[in-house]
Formats: structure tokens, C-alpha cells, sequence
């Protein structure tokens, strides 16, 4: 058995499984307009399986009209 962080695997494993943190909720509060600019810009020139771009990207900010509408994209 492997523990760590109070957490114990019933067979051996590498530690990493168990140290990870993975959050629960997100904070809601907004993301300001630079830093969300940067992170799209930056996921733009990633590159792709296949040189496959040209990246597409869709978002919606929390409260506006649009928020319905992106999450019933994501949730049948």
C-alpha cells in the first residue's frame, strides 16, 4: 500500500497520484480582461496533433446572457 496526504492506495503507486490537488469549486470571482486575453493567446500558439490549427475557442462570462446558453452547450 502507498499513502500520502492521508490517503492510502490499496496497491502500490507512485506517489504523485496521491500528493495531487485537484480543487472541488472555483472561485467565482471574474476573470479580469487581460488575463483572459493572455491565456486564449497563449493556448492560440500551442501546438496542435497534426498541425491541425487554427485553434477555436469559446467562453461566456458569468451573468450576462450568454453564460445560459455556454453551459447548455457543455451540459445535455
Amino acid at each position: 500500500m502507498t499513502t500520502a496526504n492521508g490517503r492510502t492506495a490499496d496497491h502500490p503507486i507512485d506517489l504523485q497520484f496521491l500528493q495531487r490537488w485537484s480543487p472541488r469549486a472555483y472561485d467565482a470571482a471574474p476573470i479580469p480582461r487581460e488575463d483572459l486575453l493572455t491565456v486564449l493567446e497563449a493556448a492560440r500558439w500551442a501546438p496542435s496533433a497534426y498541425n491541425s490549427q487554427p485553434w477555436r475557442f469559446q467562453y461566456a462570462h458569468r451573468d450576462t446572457p450568454d453564460w445560459a446558453r455556454f453551459l447548455a452547450i457543455l451540459n445535455p
